[in-house]
């Protein structure tokens, strides 16, 4: 506070009632009972008021140097003449000098160096799983952490930030194009599409050769089968840009395929059917990619579903990597789920709550209540609006809702959980939430601290709550989609504004309540995960060992070997075959062109009129 600036106590307290305010700051100092509130958060304020807590209105000894050097000296006492509330300009001057025992801070900046470690604060120091780089990064590495009923389901991703990172995207992309061409050819045949191989088709069968051979290479490469290898056959970058373009034709705008024969159909078939078959256990997010390629573009820093891109052709990546500059964070692009779980054909996503008490040991609580998040508009893998693919409110705010889309979905687009099992047990899946979907979030985000906890700094007397955003596939798993810090708790919808306080309220009973009573009630929260971290053994001097075993003295192969090996001959036979037959169509059409050609300059000559 400036020199010569006094705060007065005003005319209206009586020195009786100074002197009872004075005790109960002094009680509440001996008790650990201050707090200060960032922010908004009146359920926060009214939670800590009912237990006796007093407020702290000085924020800025909480405040980093630049955020101190940024206000004005006179705000705190601003702040409080702006109250109009005399004694609490009496209690903010007693608590001057009082440490402050709770802080309730969600992203601002907050002096760390000078808040002591006995303060209990609502966020962790350094959080980097909470960005879309470092949520890939870390979920990348998950597969280590993997137990019982710890399993994270997470699209796959790429993080662009060097031409490597760009170049291992292309083949992924490259390899969802072939399977995604051979699953429509599959499906179109089981199917018998009429039309499908016609003598207008615009799509070469050659192309399906193509595929095949690619995925044929790709499992030889998962299975290490081309160490061996010297001579590969070189694919060029304007072959692929021309099997692209046919698999654009025949995914995307369904043009049919070239005429052919029977028994090339036959063999077209088992090609493709093998090959599919092959990737399978190398591909485990098959079900989910769906055929359409369609790909997220994210930026690695951002929120809100700000600058997010649908996209499915591979010159919209690099249009999109052209307009970077140096000043941008890195982008991170994410496989689209294809295939989600739909509601009245409109996609949702669900919105979880993870309150984390400990980073080591890792302590986490789940509430149990969520809500539903619908787009404004009907689901198409053919549109790449935000309005039909983005699902935050945020986004979605900024859209009327469809016409054609049911009426039975909310106006606010937004259900709560107990609604949205009412729904799945129209549908016969009443047992799929406690069984499939509310456990498997719960693996899902355990899965992903465990693989983050060393990277996070494991201050004492601090938590943090996210918000954790899941989808659904048509099998009903969770899949986690990204994890936020500082949720909006804003009542924006009827829904939020019944679980945003309530679930205010429950984080104060978790954290306040339980710290002097263990039975405490936690409302709606229960306890999710807890790590069990072993004392070290005691050290008792080296004792080095060397074990080993004796080399066996011939090869042995194993039974899965053995049907690796028949599986994988089977397969080159039938790309053999396949390719005798299409050989053979392409000479005789070359043939019967030049017979045509031959005849047409026979008669030109000729002057005879055909």
């Amino acid at each position: 506070m400036p020199e010569g600036r006094s705060l007065s106590i005003g005319s209206g307290i009586s020195k009786e009632r100074f002197n009872e305010l004075r005790a109960i700051v002094e009680k509440a100092a001996q008790g650990k009972k201050t707090f200060t509130v960032f922010g908004k958060y009146t359920t926060i304020r009214d939670a800590l008021k009912a237990r006796g807590w007093i407020q702290n209105f000085d924020l800025q000894k909480l405040s980093t140097p630049r955020q101190r050097q940024a206000q004005d000296d006179v705000s705190v006492a601003a702040r409080i003449e702006s109250t109009g509330d005399e004694e609490r300009q009496v209690l903010s001057r007693l608590l001057r000098h009082v440490p402050v025992s709770f802080v309730w801070a969600t992203s601002e900046p907050i002096d760390w160096n000078n808040l002591s470690k006995s303060t209990i604060v609502s966020r962790f120091p350094r959080v980097f799983f909470t960005t879309k780089i470092g949520i890939a990064s870390y979920l990348g590495e998950s597969h280590w952490f993997v137990g019982p009923g710890i399993n994270a389901r997470f699209p796959r991703c790429h993080i662009l930030s060097s031409q490597e990172d760009y170049e291992l995207f292309v083949a992924d992309f490259r390899i969802t194009a072939c399977l995604g061409f051979l699953n429509t050819l599959l499906a179109a045949i089981e199917n018998q599409t009429p039309n499908l191989f016609t003598g207008s088709g615009k799509v070469p069968l050659k192309a399906i050769e193509f595929a095949v051979r690619r995925i044929s290479e790709h499992v030889s490469y998962r299975q290490h089968d081309d160490i061996d290898k010297g001579n590969e056959e070189k694919i060029w970058d304007h072959q692929w840009e021309q099997f692209l373009t046919h698999y654009y034709q025949c995914v995307h705008s369904g043009e049919p395929f070239q005429v052919a024969t029977d028994l090339q159909i036959q063999e077209m078939y088992t090609c493709a059917k093998m090959a599919v078959d092959s990737i399978r256990p190398y591909w485990p997010q098959m079900a989910m990619d769906g055929t359409n390629n369609v790909w997220i573009v994210k930026p690695g820093a951002k929120s809100r579903g700000r600058g997010i891109q649908v996209i499915n052709k591979l010159e919209q990546v690099q249009q999109r990597l052209g307009a970077f500059n140096a000043n941008d964070p890195r982008l991170v692009i994410q496989k689209y789920i294809e295939k989600p779980l739909l509601i009245c054909n409109t996609k949702f996503d669900i919105r979880q709550w993870f309150l984390v008490t400990s980073i080591y040991p890792l302590t986490i609580w789940m509430y149990k209540e969520c809500y539903l998040r619908f787009c404004s508009h009907i689901f198409s893998l053919t549109n790449m609006h935000e309005s039909v693919h983005l699902s935050n409110n945020a986004i979605q705010c900024k859209y009327k809702n469809e016409k054609k889309r049911d009426r039975s979905l909310p106006d606010e687009n937004m259900w709560d959980s107990l609604t949205f099992q009412a729904y799945l047990r129209t549908i016969g899946h009443s047992d799929k939430w406690d069984k499939i979907i509310y456990p498997g979030m719960r693996g899902a985000f355990t899965c992903a601290l465990l693989a983050a906890q060393d990277h996070v700094s494991p201050r004492p007397n601090t938590f943090e709550l996210y918000g954790v955003d899941f989808m659904l596939t048509e099998d009903l798993q969770p899949w986690l989609i990204e994890i936020n810090s500082s949720p909006c708790m804003s009542p924006t919808t009827s829904v939020t504004a019944r679980l945003c306080p309530q679930c205010l309220e429950d984080i104060i009973k978790v954290v306040i309540d339980r710290r002097s009573n263990k039975d405490a009630d936690t409302g709606m929260f229960e306890l999710a995960y807890r790590q069990d971290v072993s004392n070290p053994p005691p050290y008792t001097g080296m004792n080095l060992t060397v074990r080993g075993m004796k080399l066996r003295t011939g090869p042995r192969i194993s039974r899965s070997e053995e049907i690796k090996t028949d599986h994988n001959r089977g397969m080159k036979e039938a790309i053999r075959r396949l390719s005798e037959q299409l050989k053979e169509d392409s000479s005789s059409e070359v043939r019967v062109g030049f017979i045509l050609t031959f005849v047409l300059l026979y008669l030109k000559i000729n002057k005879i009129n055909p």
